[in-house]
């Protein structure tokens, strides 16, 4: 069972991050000696063909989430001494 992965969204990936990689040309495009054919398996899924945004916009849910385990974790230390 082999992974497909969508080259030009993985090669935008690094510029949507404001990172710098070495070109691909430096890169070894070669599979491995031992990968499974290039066949596509057949049947109905679903795809996004998107690719990420390479403007300077923010995603504040992963920062939202931690700042709500320490306010989480402090109203369950403040219920369980009020309990006991």
């Amino acid at each position: 069972m082999g992974i497909n992965i969508n080259q030009t969204q993985a090669l935008e990936l690094p510029k949507a991050c404001n990172v710098q990689t070495p070109p691909t040309s430096r890169c070894n495009a070669s599979s491995p000696t031992n990968s499974p054919s290039g066949t596509t398996p057949s049947g109905t899924g679903t795809q996004s063909n998107t690719v990420p945004s390479t403007d300077n916009g923010s995603s504040d849910a992963t920062s939202t989430r931690f700042a709500s385990i320490p306010l989480v974790s402090s109203l369950f230390v403040v219920a369980y001494t009020m309990v006991f």
